[in-house]
């Protein structure tokens, strides 16, 4: 099983509680879900395999890394045209953001998307908003900084299909000169 480092601590997060960023980036992701009842392909969007059997729908310009493959599990990062936002993906036999329980979370949501259910739920870190998202067998983190990264996130992870795609591209390899240093969540721990 791979394991996903600790962000922050329960008490920490308690102590937090609902914050004004935090209370807004809910009503936000609320108000927006009940607006996009369908994940739907635009004819910007392209399929991007990232799991075995699963793929999202990214918009043109969007690319996706792929940092690990081991034989049961994958991960990478999906980084924005002008490299301001990055989502942290992992795919396969991984462990769920959600996988000791919601405590470490400010609020948690789930909704039937396409063909599955998505659950998804912010953490407030320090100095930070961090969303973290689980659907099918593929996991999905990002740091949120402006309301268009917030919906850039939505958009994507309730894109996520599960089913085979024989017809999707397939994740870059990692450039050279990436920095990850700062970026949470995603990281195998062996």
């Amino acid at each position: 099983m791979i394991r996903f480092p600790v962000l922050a601590s329960s008490a920490l997060l308690l102590a937090v509680g609902c914050g004004v960023v935090t209370c807004k980036t809910e009503a936000r992701i609320t108000e927006r879900a009940s607006s996009q009842k369908k994940a739907t392909a635009h004819a910007k969007d392209r399929k991007v395999r990232i799991a075995l059997v699963g793929y999202i729908l990214l918009p043109i310009n969007y690319r996706v890394y792929q940092t690990n493959d081991l034989h049961d599990a994958r991960s990478g990062y999906i980084l924005s045209p002008d490299h301001s936002f990055r989502i942290n993906w992992t795919a396969g036999l991984v462990q769920s953001p959600f996988e000791n329980g919601e405590d470490g979370f400010v609020w948690v949501k789930r909704e039937k998307i396409l063909n599955g259910f998505l659950k998804y739920g912010v953490k407030q870190l320090p100095g930070e908003e961090e969303i973290a998202a689980t659907v099918g067998f593929a996991n999905f983190y990002a740091q949120i900084k402006t309301e268009h990264d917030q919906e850039q996130f939505m958009q994507i992870v309730r894109s996520y299909s599960v089913e085979q795609c024989d017809d999707c591209e397939r994740p870059l390899t990692e450039p050279q000169s990436n920095d990850t240093s700062g970026q949470h969540g995603g990281q195998f721990e062996l």
